[in-house]
Protein backbone atom coordinates (compact mmCIF):
# COMPACT_ATOMS: atom_id res chain seq x y z
CA UNK A 1 0.00 0.00 0.00
CA UNK A 2 1.21 3.33 -0.93
CA UNK A 3 2.45 5.55 1.99
CA UNK A 4 -0.10 8.72 0.69
CA UNK A 5 -3.07 6.06 0.96
CA UNK A 6 -1.51 4.45 4.23
CA UNK A 7 -1.43 7.77 5.42
CA UNK A 8 -5.26 8.42 4.29
CA UNK A 9 -6.18 5.38 5.99
CA UNK A 10 -4.64 6.10 9.23
CA UNK A 11 -6.21 9.60 9.67
CA UNK A 12 -9.63 7.88 8.01
CA UNK A 13 -9.14 5.40 10.95
CA UNK A 14 -7.63 7.38 13.96
CA UNK A 15 -10.94 10.19 13.47
CA UNK A 16 -13.38 7.60 13.40
CA UNK A 17 -11.76 6.30 16.53
CA UNK A 18 -11.63 10.26 18.17
CA UNK A 19 -15.56 10.05 17.42
CA UNK A 20 -16.22 6.97 19.58
CA UNK A 21 -13.76 8.10 22.53
CA UNK A 22 -16.32 9.97 25.38
CA UNK A 23 -13.27 11.25 27.01
CA UNK A 24 -12.44 13.11 23.45
CA UNK A 25 -15.85 14.05 23.19
CA UNK A 26 -16.00 15.76 25.90
CA UNK A 27 -12.73 17.51 26.63
CA UNK A 28 -13.92 18.80 22.32
CA UNK A 29 -16.79 20.01 23.52
CA UNK A 30 -16.50 21.19 26.80
CA UNK A 31 -13.62 23.67 25.93
CA UNK A 32 -15.70 26.02 23.27
CA UNK A 33 -18.57 25.73 26.21
CA UNK A 34 -16.07 27.07 29.21
CA UNK A 35 -14.73 29.98 26.64
CA UNK A 36 -18.79 31.00 25.84
CA UNK A 37 -19.32 30.76 29.62
CA UNK A 38 -16.20 32.87 30.49
CA UNK A 39 -16.64 35.14 27.65
CA UNK A 40 -19.98 36.18 29.04
CA UNK A 41 -19.05 36.34 32.13
CA UNK A 42 -16.19 38.13 31.93
CA UNK A 43 -14.40 39.25 28.60
CA UNK A 44 -13.21 37.77 25.25
CA UNK A 45 -9.74 38.53 26.46
CA UNK A 46 -9.91 35.87 29.41
CA UNK A 47 -11.77 33.44 27.17
CA UNK A 48 -9.52 33.43 24.56
CA UNK A 49 -6.34 33.09 27.40
CA UNK A 50 -8.37 30.25 28.76
CA UNK A 51 -8.58 28.86 25.16
CA UNK A 52 -5.38 29.00 24.58
CA UNK A 53 -4.03 27.32 27.60
CA UNK A 54 -6.42 24.08 27.74
CA UNK A 55 -6.29 23.89 24.11
CA UNK A 56 -3.14 21.61 24.46
CA UNK A 57 -4.98 19.28 26.48
CA UNK A 58 -7.08 18.37 23.63
CA UNK A 59 -4.33 17.08 21.81
CA UNK A 60 -3.11 14.94 24.97
CA UNK A 61 -6.52 13.17 25.39
CA UNK A 62 -6.74 12.12 21.99
CA UNK A 63 -3.78 9.94 22.41
CA UNK A 64 -5.36 7.98 24.47
CA UNK A 65 -5.99 4.04 24.18
CA UNK A 66 -4.06 4.72 20.74
CA UNK A 67 -0.62 2.75 20.69
CA UNK A 68 -0.62 -0.05 22.94
CA UNK A 69 -3.74 -1.29 23.11
CA UNK A 70 -4.25 -2.17 19.60
CA UNK A 71 -0.41 -3.86 19.13
CA UNK A 72 -1.03 -5.80 22.29
CA UNK A 73 -4.71 -6.89 21.44
CA UNK A 74 -3.31 -8.01 17.89
CA UNK A 75 -6.33 -6.06 16.40
CA UNK A 76 -4.00 -4.90 13.47
CA UNK A 77 -3.59 -8.48 12.05
CA UNK A 78 -5.70 -8.27 8.81
CA UNK A 79 -4.43 -8.06 5.18
CA UNK A 80 -3.88 -4.38 5.99
CA UNK A 81 -1.10 -4.33 7.93
CA UNK A 82 0.72 -7.55 6.85
CA UNK A 83 4.73 -7.08 6.16
CA UNK A 84 5.19 -5.07 9.31
CA UNK A 85 2.84 -2.41 7.90
CA UNK A 86 1.32 -2.27 11.58
CA UNK A 87 4.72 -0.44 12.60
CA UNK A 88 3.94 2.12 9.56
CA UNK A 89 0.36 2.58 10.26
CA UNK A 90 1.12 3.35 13.98
CA UNK A 91 3.60 6.15 13.22
CA UNK A 92 1.15 7.73 10.67
CA UNK A 93 -1.39 8.13 13.88
CA UNK A 94 0.74 10.59 15.01
CA UNK A 95 0.81 12.95 11.61
CA UNK A 96 -3.27 11.76 12.44
CA UNK A 97 -3.90 12.71 15.53
CA UNK A 98 -1.67 16.38 14.50
CA UNK A 99 -3.86 16.74 11.81
CA UNK A 100 -6.79 16.68 13.57
CA UNK A 101 -6.00 18.60 16.55
CA UNK A 102 -4.70 21.12 14.84
CA UNK A 103 -7.95 21.68 12.82
CA UNK A 104 -9.95 21.85 15.66
CA UNK A 105 -8.41 24.51 16.98
CA UNK A 106 -8.59 26.60 14.07
CA UNK A 107 -12.44 25.77 14.06
CA UNK A 108 -12.34 27.10 17.44
CA UNK A 109 -10.34 29.60 17.50
CA UNK A 110 -12.19 31.03 13.70
CA UNK A 111 -15.14 30.81 15.72
CA UNK A 112 -14.02 32.74 18.43
CA UNK A 113 -12.78 35.62 16.08
CA UNK A 114 -16.20 35.98 14.11
CA UNK A 115 -18.23 35.78 17.72
CA UNK A 116 -15.82 39.49 18.46
CA UNK A 117 -16.21 40.94 14.80
CA UNK A 118 -17.04 44.19 15.42
CA UNK A 119 -15.31 44.58 19.10
CA UNK A 120 -11.71 42.61 18.61
CA UNK A 121 -9.60 41.49 15.58
CA UNK A 122 -7.28 38.56 15.74
CA UNK A 123 -3.82 40.34 15.99
CA UNK A 124 -0.22 39.14 16.53
CA UNK A 125 -0.50 38.26 19.88
CA UNK A 126 -3.72 36.08 19.62
CA UNK A 127 -1.60 34.39 16.63
CA UNK A 128 1.64 34.16 18.43
CA UNK A 129 -0.61 32.43 21.33
CA UNK A 130 -2.02 30.40 18.85
CA UNK A 131 1.13 29.35 17.42
CA UNK A 132 2.34 28.14 20.54
CA UNK A 133 -0.74 26.75 21.93
CA UNK A 134 -0.52 24.20 19.33
CA UNK A 135 3.26 23.80 19.19
CA UNK A 136 2.76 22.47 23.04
CA UNK A 137 -0.42 20.65 21.69
CA UNK A 138 1.77 18.18 19.84
CA UNK A 139 4.27 17.88 22.17
CA UNK A 140 1.50 16.64 24.00
CA UNK A 141 1.02 14.22 21.04
CA UNK A 142 4.40 13.30 21.15
CA UNK A 143 4.99 12.52 25.02
CA UNK A 144 1.30 11.05 25.43
CA UNK A 145 1.55 8.99 21.75
CA UNK A 146 5.27 7.65 23.90
CA UNK A 147 3.76 6.73 27.01
CA UNK A 148 1.01 5.22 25.06
CA UNK A 149 3.77 2.62 23.92
CA UNK A 150 4.09 1.59 27.68
CA UNK A 151 0.62 2.05 29.37
CA UNK A 152 -2.49 0.95 28.02
CA UNK A 153 -5.87 2.45 27.77
CA UNK A 154 -5.91 6.23 29.17
CA UNK A 155 -3.32 5.66 31.69
CA UNK A 156 -0.76 7.70 29.42
CA UNK A 157 -2.93 10.45 30.02
CA UNK A 158 -3.60 9.78 33.80
CA UNK A 159 0.03 9.90 34.55
CA UNK A 160 1.42 12.73 33.18
CA UNK A 161 -1.76 14.38 34.55
CA UNK A 162 -0.58 12.84 38.40
CA UNK A 163 2.67 14.49 37.35
CA UNK A 164 0.89 17.99 36.65
CA UNK A 165 -0.72 17.91 39.70
CA UNK A 166 2.50 17.22 41.36
CA UNK A 167 4.16 19.92 39.91
CA UNK A 168 1.39 22.31 40.89
CA UNK A 169 1.77 21.22 44.19
CA UNK A 170 5.44 21.25 44.14
CA UNK A 171 4.68 25.59 43.18
CA UNK A 172 2.78 26.11 46.07
CA UNK A 173 5.22 24.55 48.58
CA UNK A 174 8.21 26.35 47.18
CA UNK A 175 6.12 29.75 47.60
CA UNK A 176 5.06 28.87 50.73
CA UNK A 177 8.99 28.42 51.89
CA UNK A 178 9.75 31.69 51.23
CA UNK A 179 11.64 30.94 47.34
CA UNK A 180 11.44 32.77 44.42
CA UNK A 181 11.00 30.30 41.72
CA UNK A 182 7.01 31.57 41.05
CA UNK A 183 7.92 34.79 41.01
CA UNK A 184 10.85 34.08 38.42
CA UNK A 185 8.09 32.12 36.78
CA UNK A 186 5.50 34.82 36.56
CA UNK A 187 8.22 37.27 35.14
CA UNK A 188 9.87 35.01 32.85
CA UNK A 189 13.55 35.98 34.43
CA UNK A 190 15.14 33.01 35.68
CA UNK A 191 18.29 33.38 37.19
CA UNK A 192 21.13 30.72 37.60
CA UNK A 193 21.31 27.02 36.20
CA UNK A 194 19.31 25.80 39.05
CA UNK A 195 16.14 27.90 37.96
CA UNK A 196 16.53 27.51 34.41
CA UNK A 197 16.61 23.71 35.66
CA UNK A 198 13.60 24.12 36.95
CA UNK A 199 11.88 25.78 34.26
CA UNK A 200 12.81 23.17 31.56
CA UNK A 201 11.24 20.11 33.83
CA UNK A 202 8.23 21.96 34.20
CA UNK A 203 7.77 23.27 31.31
CA UNK A 204 8.43 19.22 30.46
CA UNK A 205 5.15 18.32 32.49
CA UNK A 206 3.24 21.20 31.50
CA UNK A 207 3.99 23.17 28.55
CA UNK A 208 0.76 24.88 28.51
CA UNK A 209 2.96 27.34 30.43
CA UNK A 210 4.50 28.50 27.10
CA UNK A 211 1.40 30.16 26.21
CA UNK A 212 2.10 32.98 28.23
CA UNK A 213 3.11 36.11 26.28
CA UNK A 214 6.35 36.56 28.51
CA UNK A 215 7.58 32.71 27.98
CA UNK A 216 6.31 32.11 24.68
CA UNK A 217 10.19 32.68 23.37
CA UNK A 218 10.87 29.91 24.75
CA UNK A 219 8.44 27.86 22.42
CA UNK A 220 11.06 26.67 20.00
CA UNK A 221 12.49 24.25 22.71
CA UNK A 222 9.52 22.55 22.82
CA UNK A 223 9.24 22.19 19.36
CA UNK A 224 12.58 20.67 19.75
CA UNK A 225 11.66 18.16 22.45
CA UNK A 226 8.33 17.00 20.19
CA UNK A 227 10.71 16.49 17.34
CA UNK A 228 12.91 14.23 19.53
CA UNK A 229 9.51 12.39 21.17
CA UNK A 230 8.87 11.66 17.80
CA UNK A 231 12.00 10.47 16.71
CA UNK A 232 12.08 8.13 19.63
CA UNK A 233 8.48 6.59 19.26
CA UNK A 234 10.00 5.94 15.35
CA UNK A 235 13.17 4.17 17.24
CA UNK A 236 9.95 2.07 19.39
CA UNK A 237 7.98 1.41 16.38
CA UNK A 238 10.80 -0.01 14.38
CA UNK A 239 11.17 -2.92 17.29
CA UNK A 240 7.50 -3.56 18.12
CA UNK A 241 5.67 -7.04 17.35
CA UNK A 242 2.45 -7.29 17.54
CA UNK A 243 1.13 -9.94 19.82
CA UNK A 244 -2.05 -12.25 19.40
CA UNK A 245 -4.80 -12.46 22.20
Amino acid sequence: MPDRARGRLALRLTVLKLLRSPATLVSALSLPALVGFVWARESRGTAMRIFLYLLPHVFLVTTQNMFKGEAAGGVLENVLFVRCGFRRHILWKNAALALAGVAYALVVFAAIQVGGLGTHRAGPADLRGLAVSLCAGIYYIGLGGLLGHFFEGGSNVLALIVAQAAAFVGLIVDASGGHRFLEALGTGTFSGPGEQLRFIVLAGVLPNILVAAYLRRQAPWIALAAGALFLIQVLIVRRSELRGR
